[in-house]
């Protein structure tokens, strides 16, 4: 019997179906990391470019001008790229798939790469907060839960920038608003700018989110005080 051959829509589709489990996430990406990118740029996949557009109109480049930057997911570095393109030199990524690691690495857009590492407890491999997180595509339907939010925020400095996609299909379907909306009420992020519905990929549109970790400055300011 012939292999099954998926076309580009069939496998982000099949992706969306997982259930969130790192080994079967792991498993999956690891059959599909060759194709990976040329799957999503036939899809004209947008999340990269325009997270990277978000860090250049969000962060001064007066004040700190060669910011650390963590790209939480990375997987083969699209964002890495778009980064680099935007001139900045100093980024780290990590991944869940060893595989998609791997290639991201082969790059030569970050300073590290680390692979086999779950987004839910990053924290402890990654103890030096950046000036910038983004995470683009991982907040998606079978993979993290909305409750990721709040890690992302321990990897970025205080006041440090966080970008994040969220597909619309996956905010309709999650409590992805309410999770941000608790963060914020309780200071542990700052929300600093929103783009709904922007483009994603051909089959479907994103919202972006962009949030600062902790509070407002003043209120950073008044507890020292």
């Amino acid at each position: 019997m012939a292999e099954k051959t998926l076309s580009h829509h069939d496998t982000i589709n099949e992706a969306l179906q997982l259930d969130g489990d790192a080994d079967s996430l792991k498993a999956f990406y690891r059959d599909w990391a060759g194709r990976y990118e040329s799957d999503l740029r036939n899809v004209d996949y947008a999340a990269p470019e325009i997270a990277a557009k978000l860090i250049v109109k969000h962060h001064d480049r007066a004040i700190v001008p060669d910011p650390s930057i963590l790209d939480a997911g990375c997987g083969t570095g699209l964002v890495g790229e778009e980064l680099t393109r935007r001139g900045f030199a100093t980024i780290d990524g990590f991944d869940l798939s060893p595989d998609m690691a791997d290639l991201a690495r082969g790059t030569g857009f970050y300073r590290d790469v680390a692979g086999d590492i779950n987004l839910l407890d990053a924290v402890t491999p990654c103890p030096v907060p950046y000036d910038i997180v983004v995470c683009a595509g991982v907040f998606t339907l079978g993979h993290v839960p909305p409750s990721a939010l709040a890690v992302l925020r321990h990897l970025a400095r205080p006041g440090g920038l966080i970008v994040v996609s969220t597909r619309t299909l996956y905010f309709d379907q999650t409590d992805y608003q309410r999770v941000s909306d608790r963060l914020v009420a309780e200071g542990a992020l700052t929300f600093v700018d929103c783009m709904m519905d922007a483009p994603y990929n051909d089959d479907g549109l994103s919202h972006y989110w962009v949030y600062r970790a902790g509070p407002e400055p003043a209120q950073r300011e008044g507890a020292r005080s």
